[in-house]
C-alpha cells in the first residue's frame, strides 16, 4: 500500500499548491474580498493577524494604493483556517450523513484497504469528520478560500447547503473530467494559462452556484429535491451543449473561436480548448432550461431568442464592461457583481417574454427578438439607440452602466 499512500499524499499536495497558486494569480483584484474574509474569520474563526502575521487594514489600503495583493504565504494562512471553518460548520450538519457523500469517505483510504474493509469504514468511528474534511479540502481547494463566504452573503444558504450545490454543479456540468484534462497537460500548456483555466471554471461554478441556491430558497426546496433538481438538469444540459453551433448568433461562435484559439495557442488540446471556451456561454444554460420547461417550449426556440437578445441589447458586452470596471472599493466591487447579476437576471425574463408573446402556441419566427422589437418597437428601439451610443462612448462609467441595466429591467 506505500505507493497508494504516497499517491494519496502527493495528489493533496498538488491541488493545495495549486489552490495558492490560483488565490494569488490576480490577487491585487481580489484584495477587498480577501480583506472581507480576514474580518469574517477574526470573527468566526479565531484568527489573529498579529499571530499570523496578516496586515493590518492599514497596511492593505497601502497595498492597494501600491496596486499590491496578498502574498502566497498570507494566502496559504487563509486558505488553512478556511479550511478548518468549513469542516466545522459540515461536521455539524447533517451532510456527513448523506449517503450521496459516503463516497468520499472510501477514497480516503488506499484501494487495498477500500476493497477489503469497505463495510466496515461505514462504521468507522471517524467517518463524519473524514467526509467534512474531504469535502472542505475539495471546495476550497477548487474554490478559493472566499467562495463559501461570499456566497453565504449572497443567497443567504448555510455552508452544508453551499456544499451541495457545488458538487451539484460540477457534476451536472461534467467538470471533474475537466479538472482532470486541465491538469494532464502539465508540462505542455503554459502553468499560467492553466491557472486561468482552473479560474474560469471557478467563476463559472460560483455564478451557477448563486443560481441554484437562489431557486433552492424561492421554491423552499428540500436538501434532496435539490439534489433531485441537479440530476434533471444533467441531459439538458448535454443538449444545450450540443445543439450550440445551430442555436448561436455568428458574433457568439466568433467569440468562442477566438477563445479556443487562444488556448490552443496555449498549449491546450482543441478539445480541452473548446470546453473551456464555451463556459461564458453555459452559464446561460440554467436559464434556458428552466424558461423552456415554464413556457412549455423547445430548448432551441428559448435558446435562439436568449442569444438573440446578445445581439440586440449588447448583454455581454455590458456585463463584461461592469465586471472590468475599476473599483475604489468592496462595496463598488459588489454593486458591480449585483449589477452583472441583474442583467442575466433580466435577460432570462425578458427570453420569457418573448417566448411568450411571439412563440407561445405558434410556431416561431426565424427570428424571434427581432420581430417582438418591431412589435414593441416605440417602447424598445430608443433603449436600444442607448446602448448603441454607450458603446461609442470612450469610458462607460459607472452611472452609466447603472442607468442602462435599470432601463432594461423597467422592459419586463
Amino acid at each position: 500500500m506505500t505507493d497508494d499512500v504516497a499517491q494519496l499524499v502527493l495528489r493533496n499536495n498538488y491541488q493545495q499548491t495549486q489552490a495558492i497558486s490560483m488565490a494569488a494569480h490576480n490577487a491585487y483584484d481580489k484584495l477587498n474580498s480577501h480583506t472581507a474574509l480576514i474580518e469574517h474569520l477574526e470573527k468566526t474563526a479565531g484568527l489573529d493577524r498579529a499571530i499570523e502575521y496578516l496586515p493590518s487594514n492599514a497596511a492593505i489600503e497601502n497595498r492597494s494604493k501600491d496596486q499590491q495583493g496578498l502574498m502566497a504565504p498570507e494566502l496559504s494562512i487563509l486558505i488553512s483556517y478556511t479550511k478548518i471553518k468549513l469542516f466545522q460548520d459540515l461536521v455539524n450538519s447533517n451532510l456527513p450523513d448523506d449517503p450521496a457523500f459516503q463516497d468520499w469517505m472510501t477514497a480516503y483510504f488506499p484501494k487495498l484497504l477500500q476493497q477489503k474493509y469497505q463495510d466496515a469504514m461505514k462504521t468507522h468511528r471517524l467517518r463524519r469528520e473524514i467526509i467534512a474534511t474531504q469535502l472542505a479540502n475539495s471546495i476550497v481547494n477548487r474554490m478559493g478560500p472566499t467562495y463559501v463566504m461570499n456566497q453565504v452573503s449572497k443567497t443567504g444558504a448555510p455552508p452544508c447547503t453551499i456544499a451541495r450545490v457545488y458538487f451539484i454543479v460540477r457534476e451536472v456540468f461534467d467538470l471533474r473530467d475537466l479538472y482532470g484534462q486541465i491538469e494532464s497537460m502539465d508540462n505542455n500548456a503554459s502553468a499560467l494559462a492553466q491557472i486561468e483555466a482552473l479560474d474560469n471554471i471557478a467563476s463559472f461554478i460560483d455564478y451557477t452556484s448563486t443560481w441554484f441556491l437562489k431557486h433552492f430558497r424561492s421554491e423552499n426546496l428540500k436538501e434532496n429535491e435539490l439534489i433531485k433538481l441537479g440530476n434533471n438538469y444533467s441531459k439538458s444540459v448535454q443538449s444545450v451543449i450540443q445543439s450550440l453551433d445551430k442555436i448561436l448568433p455568428q458574433s457568439t461562435k466568433d467569440f468562442i473561436e477566438k477563445r479556443q484559439s487562444k488556448l490552443v495557442e496555449n498549449g491546450f488540446t482543441k478539445d480541452v480548448a473548446r470546453r473551456i471556451a464555451i463556459l461564458p456561454i453555459l452559464n446561460t444554460a440554467c436559464d434556458i432550461i428552466r424558461i423552456a420547461e415554464q413556457e412549455k417550449n423547445d430548448l432551441t426556440t428559448v435558446a435562439k431568442a436568449y442569444f438573440g437578445l446578445n445581439e440586440s441589447f449588447s448583454f455581454v458586452w455590458l456585463r463584461d464592461v461592469a465586471r472590468n470596471m475599476n473599483t475604489q472599493s468592496r462595496w463598488e466591487a459588489e454593486t458591480l457583481r449585483g449589477i452583472v447579476g441583474r442583467l442575466y437576471e433580466t435577460q432570462a425574463e425578458m427570453t420569457k417574454r418573448i417566448v411568450r408573446e411571439v412563440c407561445g402556441g405558434k410556431k416561431c419566427p426565424t427570428n424571434p427578438v427581432d420581430d417582438w422589437i418591431s412589435k414593441n418597437k416605440n417602447a424598445i428601439q430608443p433603449i436600444i439607440d442607448i446602448i448603441e451610443k454607450l458603446k461609442n462612448s470612450e469610458t462607460p462609467d459607472f452611472a452609466m452602466i447603472t442607468s442602462i441595466e435599470m432601463r432594461l429591467e423597467q422592459i419586463i
